[in-house]
This record gives C-alpha cells, structure tokens and sequence, in this order.
C-alpha cells in the first residue's frame, strides 16, 4: 500500500513538468495582412451639395457605396483627408479654403475606413481652430488621425494595431498655401522636412511599430510622372531602416507604382472623392483615382511589405451625385489609370480580396 502511495504522489508531481513539456496548442497568428489606400479626399462645395441631395442635412454614404467592399475587405483602410471639417457643418467652404461637413466622416466610416492622414496643403484653411476642429470630430467618429495635433504634448503619429502588427503612419505636406500658423504653433501641422521625418520614423520604431508609412503632400499638380527630385526624396527616405512604405498625394492624377530595393513607393493614387474632372475645367485624368492595397507578410527577418495591388476608381458625374464608381476594364479611365501605375515598371495588377471573412460582412450591414 505504502508503495502504490508513493508511486501516486510521484506520478501527481510530475503533472505539472508534463504539462509544460506538452502545452496547450496555440493559436496562429496571421503571417499576412492588407492595407488599403486611396488618393485625395477633397470636398469642393458641389460635392458636399451633392451629399445634401442624397439625404439630410449630408448623406455622403451613397458616394462610398461601390468600393466600400474593397476598402472595409482590407484588413486595415486609410484615406487621405485633405478638407478641414466643420464640427457642427456651419460656415461651409469649398475652393480655395476648405470646411467640410462633419457628415463626411459618417461616409468615411461607413466605407470601412479605420483613419486617415490629413497634413496637406489645406491643413490650415480654418486656422488653428480649423485643426482643433477637425482632429476632435475625427476622435468622435474613432478615425485615428496624422499629420496634425492639437497640443505641443500629442503624437502627430498615427498608429494602428493589426494582425498582430502595429503600423504607423506619418504624415506630412509641403506648405500651407501661404497660410501660416500663428507664432508658436508651428507644431500642429507637420511640414515636409526630411530630416524630421526621419526622426519621427526612429521615434515610431522606437515605440514598437512594426511598419512605418509615411504619407507625404507634395508634388505638381496635375502630372503624372513624378519629378526627379520627388523621386530622390522618396528614395532616400524607403532607405531609411525605419520606413517600409512611401504613399504621396496632391498631383490629383494617379502617378506610377514604383519599388526601389524591394520596397514599395505609391507615387500619387489620384482623387478618391473631388469634384475635378473635365467638366470642371481640368485635366480629365483628374476624376480618376486608385485604390491600393498593399499586402504585408511576417517572415524571420519580421513584417515587410511584398506586394501591391490596385483598383481604378473614378468620379461620376455631379449629376449623378459624385458617387465613386470602379471603373470598368478596357474603359478610358480604367486604361488611362493602368497604363500611369506601371510607367516605371512595377508591374502592378488589378487585385481581388478573398471571400469576405463575417467580421467584414457585419462592417457592410
């Protein structure tokens, strides 16, 4: 008897050691995510009055319809907002100083859009209050937000927790259109200054960020192919350690797709949502716009980004209530906005997201 006691406590303590030799399976963590960009959120006067045909006092929501599957289907969306917003949507503008509805940003959820940048050239057409006002409604509709900050004390970074990856997001344009903040809030916007975006990025990977993009507000208006000194920045900042990813904005028309050292660099994605088309006396180019998603994989060396693929986008016509529509394959738009993507040879491709998971199908309900 004594012998079987000893046997059992032996046997009940050596549980615990087998329990750690053969611990409870874990599940696996994702090793791919995607994250969707699009180009200029820019709301002139006839978009927002569109918005007001659609439904009281601002239903934006019909315009995101049709991409809104493919922005709420990638694993993580950021749109470029370049309107200030109106927190209560009185004393609206459109060009040349901008104040959106704060019912656009009701539309930007709705699309499926998880936050956005927002230093531009327009980043100051409300002065400091303007900004104040913008990042608080952005706040309220859970849109995180780079590129401006309230306080000397905030991140300007935007950062974001996916797949088991935190991403972050710098912001940043190359003037204000001559609107200069007051003296001693030269912080809330950040500026194009390479130096300073490096240091952010450091700053960023400091804090755990596992991808860093930084988005950047520059570039001509109107043309397609990026110069060669926007090249050279974009060159020497995806050579920089501490940046995986360059996404630009401001041309208004989409630009190439290029990699440089096997890292992605997003020239230009158009206009998501303006009012600029031929119609309006600008390049017809104008009315289109990209969405691109850029797909990140975690291997030994850690998360990189590998592959990018996209999908033509264009304007509809203000009577029809500038609703985005995918354009179709073989159209102008869709040929025009193929034919700028791959110019410097990425060989980019139209991209399919996989069946839609039930968390994004609930997003579209």
């Amino acid at each position: 008897m004594k012998r079987f006691l000893v046997v059992a406590l032996a046997m009940l303590v050596a549980l615990p050691a087998l329990a750690q030799v053969n611990p409870a399976p874990v599940p696996d963590q994702p090793t791919t995510f995607t994250v969707a960009f699009t180009g200029d959120v820019l709301i002139h006067s006839s978009v927002w009055q569109s918005a007001q045909s659609h439904g009281s006092p601002y239903n934006f929501k019909p315009m995101f319809r049709p991409t809104r599957h493919l922005i709420a289907g990638a694993d993580l969306a950021i749109c470029h907002l370049e309107s200030p917003v109106s927190p209560d949507s009185g004393n609206l503008s459109g060009f040349p100083r901008f104040n959106a509805p704060r019912q656009i940003l009701d539309g930007l959820v709705y699309a499926g859009f998880d936050g956005c940048t927002t230093a531009s050239n327009h980043s100051n057409d409300q002065g400091p209050q303007g900004i104040i006002g913008t990042l608080t409604v952005m706040e309220q509709a859970g849109l995180v937000h780079a590129g401006m900050r309230a306080t000397n004390d905030e991140s300007m970074i935007g950062y974001y927790d996916v797949a088991g990856a935190k991403v972050a997001n710098i912001s940043a344009t190359y003037g204000l259109n001559g609107i200069e903040l007051p003296a001693g809030r030269g912080y809330m916007v950040q500026m194009l200054n390479e130096s300073q975006i490096l240091s952010e990025a450091r700053t960023a990977r400091g804090a755990g960020a596992d991808l860093v993009v930084v988005s950047i507000h520059c570039c001509i208006e109107y043309r397609t192919l990026p110069t060669d000194s926007q090249r050279s920045l974009a060159h020497r900042l995806i050579a920089s350690d501490d940046i995986d990813l360059i996404v630009t904005h401001h041309a208004h028309v989409v630009s190439p797709i290029e990699w440089v050292d096997g890292e992605p660099v997003l020239h230009g994605l158009g206009n998501f949502l303006s009012n600029q088309s031929a119609r309006a006396g600008l390049p017809a180019h104008t009315q289109d716009g990209v969405i691109a998603t850029v797909t990140a994989r975690h291997d030994p060396d850690g998360w990189r980004f590998v592959d990018v693929g996209v999908v033509p986008t264009f304007v509809d016509e203000p009577t029809n209530g500038h609703i985005i529509r995918i354009a179709d394959p073989g159209s102008v738009s869709f040929t025009r906005t193929m034919t700028a993507i791959n110019m410097l040879g990425a060989d980019v491709d139209i991209f399919s997201l996989p069946s839609l998971s039930p968390k994004v199908k609930s997003r579209l309900d």
